[in-house]
């Protein structure tokens, strides 16, 4: 727990255990949190999350598949190749809303509802930079094929989905209270 940047939120309490033996488990003691949200709102933002969630990881991989003139430079491609990682804290984030809680811990509330908004902002931001390399790739390319415009779509319908991410991401930081115990 010493590595771990929530072991303040623990205590360290002495139980006796099965055998008799007297065991240490971690109780939490830090603060909790609710959001103000019906059951209706929650539901739909989980099918919006998914649905621009599987949109985002489908479109990334259609944008890989295709042989076009982007993905022979690399300052078109890495910075499209790096929203990998987005899309994975993404999926963590999304996992972590799912379940519907009266109330959460610290730990949850950071993993699961705190980081749609950099989650968002980052992911758009390399997909822009992606889209910038793409058309300085496409204004040196003598020809231009179908390719190359599905790329650009890729890139768009993502960073569309990523910025709906971002601000749904500040919606819901919004709701968020801390619960007085």
């Amino acid at each position: 727990m010493i590595l771990n940047g929530f072991s303040k939120d623990y205590k360290i309490e002495w139980q006796d255990g099965p055998n008799g033996k007297p065991r240490e488990i971690a109780v939490y003691v830090g603060p909790r949190y609710t959001i103000s949200e019906t059951g209706e709102e929650h539901r739909k933002r989980s099918i919006c999350f998914i649905a621009g969630c599987v949109l985002c990881v489908l479109f990334f991989i259609l944008g890989l598949y295709f042989d076009c003139a982007q993905a022979h430079a690399w300052y078109a491609v890495l910075p499209y190749a790096c929203n990998f990682l987005t899309y994975a804290f993404l999926i963590g984030s999304i996992a972590s809303y799912l379940p519907v809680k009266e109330s959460f811990i610290r730990r949850e509330r950071t993993v699961g509802y705190d980081r749609f908004r950099p989650i968002g902002a980052i992911g758009a931001l390399l997909d822009l930079l992606s889209l910038i390399g793409s058309i300085v790739v496409l204004a040196k390319a003598e020809t231009v094929n179908p390719a190359d415009g599905f790329f650009l779509v890729c890139c768009l319908i993502q960073m569309g989905n990523l910025i709906y991410f971002y601000l749904l991401g500040r919606k819901i930081y919004g709701q968020i209270a801390e619960i007085r115990s």
